[in-house]
């Protein structure tokens, strides 16, 4: 069997490597480009760090999409925004495989304009994966991959399909009826990442747990962008074994409370303290990479234009990304600054607390 995997960064040389080192007769191909793929390809291996220690996995390498003709399975990891580039490029040679597609964002009408609904997957990953240094991909969580049909079930065979192929690599991988729920829970979810990357924030001990960040920016963000889903009648599904929005809203209201409050942020600023959690928006800011924000909170914003809703906050996260992405530098304003931006929207709603 043939698996190839377009866009391998970090989630894609991961998935690539643990499918080769469990199932050695596979042909696996890694289609990477950059600084990464470069080191990719002249080893013809990848290294993979996690619980295991580290594998050292040889498999085929390539800078061109031509490698992934006559593939049974291709697995698509690559950033939202550079989804429609690469499957024009691949389309020659996607004929009758299944596609996978395991990404951030809600991109299910660019695949669409490539691969049959038939033999398109769409699924999401819990897990926090990252390229310590070219060539070499660590996995510090193990969370839970998620894979589904569509809902009118015309994937039904191809998504048991991929989860069959997923499980290969020894990660947490589950079937979920309501698939599109789970991602739209993990965009909103980003989306509130997304703001604490405005300022160079410890995203827990600096915006969850800081008051101001929560009643300000997080708590009528993470409202607004339940409230936009509501109003186009998209169910959310919790994230299975994972932190998802529903989970936020129930931090959120503990840590306004004060006696738990102060116990969970002591706690919190101990762990966290000194280990920040990076959002991997961040570092394609600190690379002067353009982001995903208008993949992420930019679907929010037109989602809530479809019905004449209006969502300031998604906005001004839009809008301050892209402005931070075109300094190019790495820079970041003062987290008050930040603040004074958001307080300028108005008064921060009241977060109504689901379950």
């Amino acid at each position: 069997m043939k698996i190839s995997v377009l866009g391998a960064g970090a989630v894609g040389s991961m998935i690539g490597g643990l499918l080769k080192y469990y199932e050695p007769s596979m042909d696996v191909v890694l289609v990477a480009r950059g600084e990464h793929g470069e080191a990719l390809a002249r080893r013809q291996a990848v290294s993979l760090i996690g619980s295991w220690g580290m594998y050292d996995v040889s498999l085929r390498v390539a800078l061109s999409p031509d490698e992934i003709a006559g593939s049974d399975v291709v697995i698509v990891t690559m950033k939202p925004q550079d989804t429609e580039r690469a499957l024009a490029a691949a389309m020659p040679y996607l004929d009758s495989t299944l596609v996978i597609s395991v990404q951030s964002g809600i991109n299910d009408h660019v695949l669409e304009q490539f691969v049959s609904r038939e033999r398109l997957v769409m699924g999401m990953t819990g897990s926090q994966m990252a390229v310590v240094q070219p060539g070499t991909v660590t996995l510090p969580h193990n969370g839970v991959t998620v894979v589904g049909p569509s809902r009118d079930g015309t994937n039904h065979k191809a998504s048991r399909q991929a989860r069959n192929l997923l499980r290969l690599t020894g990660m947490r991988v589950v079937e979920h009826p309501n698939i599109l729920g789970v991602r739209y829970n993990k965009l909103v979810v980003n989306a509130l990442g997304f703001s604490a990357c405005l300022s160079a924030f410890n995203f827990i001990a600096d915006a969850v747990c800081h008051q101001l960040w929560r009643d300000y920016v997080g708590s009528p963000l993470l409202e607004e962008s339940l409230e936009v889903l509501r109003r186009v009648r998209i169910r959310l599904s919790p994230i299975p074994g994972s932190t998802d929005a529903f989970r936020i809203q129930r931090a959120f209201r503990l840590l306004n409370k004060p006696l738990v409050g102060r116990a969970m942020q002591r706690f919190a600023e101990r762990i966290f303290g000194n280990r920040p959690i990076t959002h991997s928006l961040a570092q394609d800011l600190r690379r002067g990479k353009k982001t995903e924000v208008d993949e992420i909170n930019g679907d929010l914003v037109r989602l809530a234009h479809s019905v004449g809703y209006h969502v300031p906050y998604n906005q001004l996260v839009q809008a301050s990304l892209r402005q931070l992405e075109s300094r190019a530098d790495g820079s970041y304003p003062s987290e008050h600054e930040v603040l004074r931006r958001f307080q300028s929207i108005g008064h921060p709603p009241c977060l109504r607390i689901a379950g």
